[in-house]
């Protein structure tokens, strides 16, 4: 039986290379993971949630040591365009078992350890990490339509307990235009006639949840955003 102290050696001996070949490598390892999903030994398919929680970490240490602002947004955009393009485009598909699971980790895992590492570049992170989502909520998939929801609604949660009973942390700009960016993106998406059924109903229960997020805001800063 193989250690498990050996196996995540060679797991971090194989992240290690991101060191060397950065993002470049951290694209080229997902889009394997997808393309031998099915074909990992279930026995075995804990080792690799293991590598790719290690690779999950290292980009997020690659996305943190950016030195400016705007080198921080744009090694953020290049990880989450590797994720959707490698890996939540094939949702339906080959991708769908390591959408699952990173869809598990992007709260806690990804957009927790970014806002409290950036607390001051919180707007920029928001809107990066949840765009990708979008697209998975109209994923003809019944599985990634559902987790995106919960991952989506999970983060519109965090918009309202921030603003539920003290005047002083209600939501401002320009967190505030995000915002009603993803309000009006859920009601145009779930208004859309082509909308798959088995998101409609998710979309709109995620709308309800911006309205009231939305509802938290200054009136002064409303009337400005309206």
């Amino acid at each position: 039986m193989p250690n498990p102290a050996h196996a995540r050696q060679a797991i971090a001996r194989v992240v290690g290379l991101s060191d060397i070949a950065g993002m470049p490598f951290i694209r080229g390892l997902f889009k394997c993971m997808v393309r031998e999903w099915h074909g990992i030994d279930r026995l075995r398919i804990d080792k690799y949630y293991l590598l790719i929680n290690e690779a999950l970490d290292k980009s997020l240490d690659i996305i943190l040591s950016s030195g400016s602002k705007e080198q921080f947004a744009e090694t953020l955009s290049e990880f989450v365009a590797i994720l959707d393009e490698e890996v939540f485009s094939k949702s339906g598909k080959e991708g769908k078992g390591l959408t699952l699971h990173l869809l598990e980790k992007w709260t806690d895992k990804v957009l927790k350890t970014l806002l409290d590492r950036r607390p001051k570049a919180t707007t920029e992170i928001l809107a990066i990490v949840i765009d990708p989502l979008f697209d998975l909520l109209s994923s003809t998939d019944v599985s990634s339509p559902k987790k995106a929801s919960q991952v989506l609604d999970s983060v519109l949660s965090s918009w309202i307990k921030s603003g539920e009973g003290n005047a002083e942390t209600e939501i401002r700009p320009p967190r505030a235009v995000l915002l009603f960016a993803v309000r009006t993106k859920l009601f145009n998406m779930a208004s859309d006639k082509d909308a798959p059924e088995n998101s409609r109903e998710m979309l709109y229960a995620l709308w309800n949840k911006s309205k009231r997020s939305c509802d938290l805001l200054a009136p002064e800063e409303t009337s400005k955003l309206m």
